[in-house]
């Protein structure tokens, strides 16, 4: 009879404590992010895609895109972009000056801005055919 007693109250007390609120961060749209993650970037923590690009938010982190700017994902070719993309600033047209951003259509019919590869030596050859 006391083992009976003894077992009821621990198992209300094990209820009681189940009763508690336990907040867990989770990926509730399976894009690779967790709600504070969302939270903090300003991304919709219910769709994958928050900016409707194709490309879903924790992809386009991994890959130095916005995931909140649906003129910006990663490439379909696979080209790294770089994540100092954003602290270059033209100069101008003169030889030894930065250039300003400009993009050029790739063989999958994106357009690939020059910014993307800042960390890498670019070779541009124009040409044409008469």
């Amino acid at each position: 009879m006391i083992l009976a007693r003894t077992f009821s109250i621990s198992l209300a007390m094990a209820l009681v404590g189940c009763a508690a609120e336990v907040s867990v961060d989770v990926d509730g749209d399976a894009d690779g992010l967790l709600g504070s993650e969302e939270a903090d970037l300003g991304t919709d923590p219910d769709l994958a895609d928050s900016d409707g690009d194709g490309s879903n938010d924790g992809e386009e982190l991994a890959a130095n895109t916005n995931p909140l700017d649906g003129a910006e994902y990663p490439y379909k070719g696979g080209w790294a972009i770089d994540s100092c993309k954003s602290e270059i600033k033209g100069e101008g047209l003169a030889e030894g000056d930065v250039s300003e951003d400009f993009s050029l259509g790739d063989q999958f019919g994106q357009n690939v801005h020059l910014y993307s590869f800042c960390d890498r030596v670019v070779y541009l050859v124009f040409a044409a055919f008469w």
